[in-house]
């Protein structure tokens, strides 16, 4: 009996060592690499796993408040609610398309009515196409989703995704919603978007035990980070809320009117979540992390376009699958933004200010789009801005004659002023290079999603800086040279540039305290208006500061402002017609070159920027005898050909 027991426990022990030879293959099996080279766990048989991530799912899932329509296809309201996918499956009105010709209506239908298995392992030539037109909408989007969801008793949704990154011990819960229409400034059909948990561990079941660590809301091509404990964040019986944006459905912590740019910088306007407010709660379903080929989530293996093909911004978009959101959130969302920039709203009597800014910039970013995929209406705009630029030049001609004949009159001395300009070109270049790849710009600019218009911005800034510098060296020059015209005097590179040295400090602080001002106002978006009257009033800075000799940066301003006086349309013809002179020629030269020529980008910039230089001087005497004669005119004094000497108002005690 004993030999007996003793040969049984043998045996066991064999059993159990081939038995675990045969496991260890398989576990060694069960973790596939994410793209960050972290193991991302997949699904557990395990029951009681499934049941964890179910539980958690539910713990956390969002509550969706969605800007109410004031009446059918009430743009500024959403007509859409975060639905299943299936609201764009197996309906005879949807097609599958590849792309083979050039356009959507010339493309190979591949599949009526497609469902998910039809999906697998298409690439990005195919796409799915339903009725109506993105580029103009209309109504016939939300009409056919109110369609659908009757026909299918559809209810919001949200499928959850979990992602395992065992290298940062971090688990993410990512609620992806998907809306059947994008109907924002950037129009198309389909819209994926998503809100996120973090967990400082890489198992469900502790999660169930912990909170998280970090919210993130995904908003357009970037997102939107925060502490679960933040003031920001809104909880609805254990359910943080969220706040999708109408038509853009960028998700927000708020209930606002906030700043915001389309993917790849697609689209520019507001971001609206203001009241009136209707909250959903939605149906959570959990996407399992090996999807089955022939089962009900066969459509994540779609690598194709949820939306019909089109030019551009309208273009469908491509699935949660291959965003790198979905497989590596750690890098996809790391330097993902901790605050939005949302616009004040205004409770005064009057025009809404903040309404105003947001039609303004909606319209705007609509039509600059839109010029681009239709000819005839870019031909119209380019038309009409030349009109009006003839219009202006031939309102202006005797002052763009008189400040030729001025500057043909020293040209030798203006052309070496305005080449003094470039060195300046040149280190501000190398600073925008410079700051673009380091904090906190290169912070800045993944704040705004690394959009066009975040890199935009960074260039305006620099832009403006540059030319700060460089009316505050060159302006005084080129005006001493014009007051000694004025006084029948010979002028000379040293009489011009030393004796006008002892301005530029003065020129500086000037200029620096009206920038302030302007751009203080400019920040209220309610005072813009009144920032553009005080800039157009306020551009004789460097004439009344080195002409009159007015130390005081504020009796500059005073004064200019005062010669201005009721001749601000004149003054607002000035500038526009010298500093077009100043901007347009440059670029338009560089521009043909690269179209007409065969110089590359880099020539083509530097002869943009060697028609720049030799401009400004001339844009500046322009500004300066449109001061000169509203100053006569504000003193009543007669005017002067400046170009053939001095008359005798001319001679004045407050000149330097």
């Amino acid at each position: 009996m004993r030999r007996l027991n003793l040969l049984t426990v043998a045996m066991v022990a064999l059993l159990a060592i081939m038995f675990a030879s045969e496991v260890a293959p398989v576990a060694a099996q069960d973790a596939t690499p994410t793209a960050s080279g972290s193991t991302a766990a997949t699904t557990s048989s395990s029951q009681s796993d499934d049941q964890a991530r179910a539980e958690l799912a539910e713990k956390y899932k969002p509550v969706v408040s969605l800007r109410q329509q004031r009446a059918e296809c009430d743009r500024s309201g959403e007509g859409y609610f975060p639905a299943p996918i299936e609201t764009v499956l197996g309906t005879p009105d949807v097609v599958l398309k590849k792309r083979t010709g050039r356009n959507s209506s010339q493309d190979t239908v591949v599949k009526v009515a497609p469902v998910a298995q039809d999906l697998v392992g298409l690439g990005a030539d195919y796409y799915l196409d339903w009725p109506g037109n993105p580029v103009r909408p209309g109504c016939d989007f939300e009409r056919w989703f109110r369609q659908r969801v009757a026909e299918m008793g559809a209810v919001p949704t949200t499928y959850a995704h979990y992602v395992v990154d065992t290298a940062n011990n971090q688990l993410f819960l990512q609620y992806w919603f998907w809306y059947t229409f994008n109907d924002w400034n950037n129009t198309h059909e389909g819209d994926w978007e998503m809100v996120q948990f973090v967990f400082d561990t890489t198992s469900v079941v502790d999660a169930l035990t912990r909170d998280p660590i970090q919210v993130g809301f995904a908003q357009h091509g970037g997102g939107e980070l925060a502490d679960p404990d933040d003031d920001r964040i809104e909880w609805s019986d254990g359910h943080i809320v969220a706040y999708p944006a109408a038509g853009s459905h960028g998700t927000f912590y708020g209930s606002e009117t906030y700043i915001g740019w389309g993917e790849d910088g697609s689209g520019f306007g507001c971001d609206i979540t203001t009241a009136p407010q209707q909250q959903f709660g939605v149906e959570v379903v959990v996407v399992p992390d090996v999807i089955d080929p022939a089962g009900p989530f066969a459509w994540l293996l779609f690598e194709g376009r949820w939306g019909e093909r089109a030019p551009l911004i309208w273009d469908g978009p491509l699935g949660p699958n291959v965003n790198r959101r979905w497989s590596d959130p750690f890098t996809a969302t790391e330097f993902w933004r901790t605050s939005s920039i949302a616009i004040p709203q205004t409770t005064l009597v009057g025009p809404n200010a903040t309404r105003l800014f947001c039609t303004l910039s909606k319209q705007g970013s609509v039509f600059v789009t839109r010029i681009v995929v239709h000819p005839y209406l870019l031909l119209a705009t380019v038309l009409l801005v030349l009109g009006a630029l003839a219009w202006l030049i031939y309102r202006a001609w005797n002052q763009i004659v008189a400040a030729w004949r001025a500057y043909r009159q020293d040209w030798k001395l203006y052309i070496l002023l305005g080449l003094a300009t470039i060195p300046i070109s040149i280190v501000v270049n190398i600073l925008d290079i410079w700051l673009r790849s380091r904090p906190p710009i290169e912070f800045l600019i993944r704040w705004f999603n690394d959009t066009a218009g975040a890199r935009l911005s960074l260039a305006l800034a620099l832009g403006g800086i540059q030319q700060f510098f460089i009316i505050v060296l060159v302006a005084p020059p080129v005006i001493r040279t014009i007051y000694d015209r004025r006084r029948g005097l010979r002028p000379t590179l040293r009489s011009s540039v030393f004796d006008s040295w002892r301005y530029i400090p003065r020129v500086a602080a000037t200029l620096f305290a009206a920038v302030l001002i302007v751009g203080a106002l400019s920040l209220t978006l309610i005072g813009i208006p009144i920032a553009i009257f005080l800039a157009v009033a306020w551009q004789f800075l460097a004439q009344t500061t080195t002409y009159e000799n007015r130390f005081n940066p504020f009796a500059a301003i005073r004064r200019s402002r005062s010669i201005c006086g009721r001749n601000w349309i004149y003054a607002l013809k000035t500038s526009l017609i010298f500093q077009g002179l100043l901007w347009v020629p440059g670029p338009f030269v560089g521009a043909l070159l690269l179209i007409f020529g065969t110089a590359g980008v880099n020539l083509a910039n530097l002869f943009s920027g060697i028609v720049y230089a030799l401009t400004i001087p001339l844009a500046v005497i322009g500004i300066t005898l449109a001061y000169l004669n509203l100053r006569e005119r504000h003193e009543g004094a007669p005017t002067e050909d400046v170009a053939s000497g001095p008359a005798p108002s001319a001679l004045r005690p407050d000149a330097p």
